[in-house]
């Protein structure tokens, strides 16, 4: 089973409840080179796939930090 069924949240909403961790500015930074840059609405239903190699494409090896969150959101709906 892939990572984006085990969980309670799909991708998107996994996006954004990542996102949520983060200062309002960042977050909206972020959401806004999603979707400008990527073509990705967080409110949309991206693939993970897309979320993953944008996230990476951003933030190089740094992206493992948003993403261990994101993946966590995913497996248990909550990275708290």
């Amino acid at each position: 089973m892939a990572i984006s069924q085990v969980g309670k949240y799909g991708p998107s909403k996994a996006l954004n409840r990542t996102l949520s961790a983060l200062d309002e500015s960042c977050k909206q930074a972020i959401a806004y080179h999603l979707k400008e840059r990527y073509d990705i609405d967080p409110l949309s239903e991206p693939t993970l796939a897309q979320i993953e190699d944008a996230i990476y494409d951003m933030f190089g090896e740094g992206a493992e930090i948003l993403l261990a969150r994101l993946h966590t959101e995913l497996r248990h709906g909550t990275a708290e």
